[in-house]
């Protein structure tokens, strides 16, 4: 049952010919692709249509891919180029918090809307309100740090820029949180 299978498993299997252990992997990363690539700040379509393009793709060209160690990450690149370069004259929409929310609540059932109260929403709009002050790549440090789990190297490779680069990001976004987050905080007392 391909359940059973690890990643790695899956992803041999796929490059085998085993189109269920590929469909299997784009179900497991579908939602949390799409959800960084609106993090992006790329419209629904075309973060859609990109990560249908990147899976087709993936499957025409198995037969010369390689064996990789981490599937997520592996796919996280590779979407994110997809998009950079399928994107590089259109505008980019609303803010990426707004299209993260909007999106998992429209994928939630209605039983899950019901609940979310009161508390949650303020929380999600004070985050909402910090994050937004951050600079582009700051935001994607978010994203795949404390949204999508991802350890310093998968965040190197993903975002091409060194282990060391990433740990520089990460302690200026975190004080930079911290100086908004007081500064809001400080002016509603």
């Amino acid at each position: 049952m391909v359940n059973e299978f690890s990643d790695v498993e899956l992803w041999r299997n796929f490059k085998n010919g085993d189109v269920k252990s590929l469909d299997h992997i784009a179900r497991s990363y579908y939602l949390s692709l799409f959800q960084y690539g609106l993090s992006k700040g790329y419209s629904r379509e075309l973060v859609e249509d990109s990560i249908q393009d990147l899976f087709i793709t993936l499957w025409d060209s198995r037969q010369s891919l390689s064996q990789v160690s981490h599937v997520k990450s592996y796919l996280f690149l590779a979407l994110r180029h997809r998009l950079n370069r399928t994107n590089l004259n259109n505008q980019r929409q609303k803010t990426w918090l707004d299209k993260i929310f909007s999106s998992s609540i429209s994928e939630d059932s209605h039983e899950n809307m019901l609940v979310y109260n009161e508390n949650n929403n303020q929380i999600h709009r004070e985050i909402k309100s910090v994050i937004s002050y951050l600079a582009p790549r700051q935001k994607e440090m978010v994203q795949l740090k404390f949204y999508e789990n991802f350890d310093n190297d998968r965040i190197a490779e993903i975002m091409g820029i060194s282990k060391q680069g990433v740990a520089n990001l990460l302690v200026r976004t975190l004080k930079d949180l911290k100086k908004v987050w007081k500064q809001l905080h400080t002016f509603f007392i």
